[in-house]
């Protein structure tokens, strides 16, 4: 039996990133795909249309699918990497975009990427006008929820790299938009 791993990140939006900035950088797909700490390569491959509708993961309601043949550089122990590649799906879907990996060893990974409206109240006390410590102004946060399944034994490498590498992936995509939004107003 699999063990599973959850992930959500929730990174605030400044306000001079605009929510259609980040959706459409989430939307033309390698930025995700290249900001991965791990990867070394990837190739654009056709899309297996059989496994995808058979897959409830995919929304009819989305739009573009592409396939990728990913390569990465993995740690398998101390010391030792080694090159892996795999197929992975992505979807852009309504404010963002959706996809699933099967890595070798049974290591398969679900992630969507979502531009949402920020709530009032994320943690008790917190209110868009209030100034916690880490508030920042805007309207928008930029959610990624990621579901990793394993062998239990595999799982403890899995989780540790993909949390440091999903997070890492998030800020230098934000960057990457931050980059363009500003030589956009020059």
């Amino acid at each position: 039996m699999p063990a599973h791993h959850n992930l959500t990140i929730r990174i605030p939006l400044p306000s001079m990133l605009p929510a259609e900035a980040v959706i459409e950088m989430l939307q033309s797909q390698s930025p995700v795909i290249r900001h991965q700490p791990l990867v070394t390569r990837y190739e654009k491959v056709p899309v297996p249309l059989k496994s995808v509708v058979d897959d409830d993961w995919f929304l009819e309601t989305g739009f573009k699918i592409a396939s990728y043949k990913i390569y990465e550089k993995v740690t398998v122990a101390p010391g030792v990497k080694t090159e892996i590649s795999f197929p992975a799906v992505l979807q852009n879907i309504p404010n963002g975009l959706r996809s699933r990996a099967k890595a070798p060893a049974g290591v398969r990974v679900w992630s969507e990427w979502l531009v949402v409206p920020r709530p009032e109240e994320r943690w008790p006390g917190e209110h868009s006008a209030g100034k916690l410590g880490g508030h920042v102004e805007g309207e928008y946060d930029l959610v990624e929820t990621t579901r990793v399944e394993t062998s239990r034994m595999l799982m403890p490498l899995v989780k540790g790299q993909m949390e440091s590498a999903h997070r890492d992936m998030a800020n230098k995509m934000l960057d990457e938009v931050a980059q363009r939004v500003g030589r956009a107003k020059m």
